[in-house]
């Protein structure tokens, strides 16, 4: 188990005078939220949502080490086109429910916290609450088995897994429930499906998700 914290920069271009740049810097930062979102034939992005025990007062000095940040080893994006290898919800014993995705929302939330103690700006330390994996999204509305999914408050699971030459990555939850369902009825197209995703922790594998990252790209 590891608690990881950033320091983030901002450069901002003649804050502290013409000709001198200001740097504001929020310490120890915690990645509260990280959202995968896969639209409609464009880029898959992510979004990530940090909390910080303070932002420090801009300043013409930069820090040691920030002119070398962490940087991306891997930089080819994902098409939600043609790099998808499969998106899915089934049934516990894989039976299909749908794989007609119009767009899909996977989001990681650590709620965290800045404790705030008297006399002191800021968090005094960080508290790491009860991690929630949801989904959101859009499916054509082809049949009923999502709709009874949810009445019935049916345990289910979903995966999906994004690949190029890079590599791939494989999303799995092995356990969750449904909700939403209301329908948008768009003129000359498909009846749309809204859908929401609560996942629990597995009895099976003792985790609510897990996330695979590999080297090369898997078959289909």
């Amino acid at each position: 188990f590891l608690e990881r914290s950033f320091h983030i920069e901002a450069g901002w271009k003649d804050l502290v005078a013409v000709g001198t740049d200001g740097y504001e810097y929020a310490t120890g930062s915690y990645c509260n939220t990280i959202a995968f979102n896969i639209p409609l034939t464009d880029k898959v992005t992510l979004d990530c949502g940090f909390v910080a025990k303070d932002v420090e007062v801009p300043t013409s000095t930069r820090k040691t080490n920030a002119a070398t940040p962490i940087l991306a080893v891997d930089n080819t994006a994902y098409s939600s086109t043609s790099n998808v290898a499969y998106l899915r919800v089934t049934e516990l014993d894989e039976s299909g429910l749908t794989t007609w995705f119009k767009s899909l929302t996977f989001t990681l939330n650590n709620n965290v916290s800045p404790e705030k103690v008297v006399g002191l700006l800021g968090g005094a330390f960080m508290n790491v609450g009860n991690l929630d994996v949801t989904i959101s999204g859009q499916i054509l509305f082809t049949n009923g088995d999502v709709v009874s999914a949810i009445r019935n408050n049916t345990t289910v699971t979903m995966d999906f897994a994004l690949r190029n030459e890079n590599g791939a990555m494989v999303v799995d939850v092995p356990e969750m429930t449904l909700g939403d369902g209301s329908r948008d009825l768009v003129v000359d197209a498909t009846v749309l499906q809204n859908l929401t995703g609560t996942a629990h922790q597995s009895a099976v594998f003792g985790t609510a998700f897990s996330i695979s990252v590999l080297p090369y790209a898997p078959a289909a």
